[in-house]
């Protein structure tokens, strides 16, 4: 159900009464089988930024809704946020884009997708619904920190994620 959010193996074995071991073999099965997707952390500086816990994504959001009992509009409407940060990320991999990152410091500040290419590296902060008129705080501290490598930084909402659909 905490799809799009840091995962903590142990919360999810003190939750279901397993332990971390079976946690992590029943992730694997579930990325072998391409039902859940994992993005870690993308990090320079291991003393100011998360190192170590991914976020997990459902490849296909319907199957997630299906398992939530989330079939009705009304019910996937309190979603929609994550949904659309899944859907984001599944239309990067179709890209090709293998390295894809998510980047979160000590303090909180976070942006949903960093690509990392031979050339330099490509923000992007999903807003389902996003006011143009303030760019996110999270992608400009990202920017300032990692300006010497940063190509761009992006804001991909519902009114504009079709960029990213077309070039595909």
């Amino acid at each position: 159900q905490n799809i799009a959010a840091l995962l903590s193996k142990e919360n999810v074995a003190r939750s279901t009464g397993i332990t971390v071991h079976q946690v992590n073999n029943y992730l694997e099965a579930l990325t072998k089988s391409f039902i859940l997707d994992s993005v870690l952390p993308f990090y320079r500086n291991p003393a100011k930024e998360l190192t170590h816990r991914p976020k997990l994504y459902f490849i296909d959001n319907g199957i997630r809704n299906v398992l939530l009992q989330k079939t009705t509009d009304s019910l996937i409407a309190s979603d929609l946020g994550a949904l659309f940060e899944q859907s984001i990320l599944q239309i990067l991999r179709h890209k090709g884009l293998e390295k894809i990152r998510f980047w979160r410091n000590h303090n909180q500040t976070e942006v949903d997708f960093i690509v990392e290419t031979a050339q330099g590296l490509t923000a992007y902060e999903v807003k389902y619904s996003w006011n143009r008129s303030s760019f996110p705080a999270s992608l400009n501290s990202f920017a300032t920190q990692y300006a010497e490598t940063l190509l761009t930084a992006k804001v991909i909402s519902k009114d504009n994620y079709y960029l990213l659909v077309g070039d595909c």
